[in-house]
């Protein structure tokens, strides 16, 4: 079987067990996530699937298919992605902030460690933080 046979019937697989979810659930968890983006909660350092879902008085399971559903991420990606994202918009909007180091972005969007930071940015950016910042001063000249 071909890589992308076995995603196609994986995702299916999710999809169907996403609607095996009570709806109230699935609409109280998305609910909670908008929260959670809004009011920025995923910059916390210590942050995982288990503290969300205890969070959200929900189950893990659930928490982890909702977000494959509906963000369409793993809950990995989904968190570091929403990371960098605000990293990014920080750089945009201040230019103070093209001055930190990797380890101080790495600390503002809550990451374990500079390393992490730096692969889930390239990860998303498809740059690294450095030619990223020489970008956007590019562009401002």
């Amino acid at each position: 079987m071909k890589k992308n046979e076995v995603t196609k019937v994986e995702v299916k697989n999710i999809n169907k067990r996403v609607l095996d979810i009570n709806k109230d659930t699935v609409a109280s968890v998305l609910k909670q996530l908008e929260k959670f983006e809004k009011d920025k909660k995923f910059l916390k350092k210590d942050l995982s699937l288990a503290k969300l879902t205890a969070a959200f008085d929900s189950n893990s399971k659930y928490l982890s298919q909702i977000i494959y559903h509906y963000r369409e991420k793993k809950f990995t990606k989904y968190i570091n992605d929403l990371k960098v994202d605000y990293i990014i918009l920080l750089l945009k909007q201040d230019k103070r902030i093209r001055n930190y180091t990797n380890m101080a972005l790495a600390e503002e969007a809550g990451f374990s460690s500079t390393q992490r930071f730096a692969n889930a940015f390239l990860a998303r950016a498809e740059m690294s933080t450095s030619f990223f910042i020489e970008e956007l001063k590019k562009g401002e000249s």
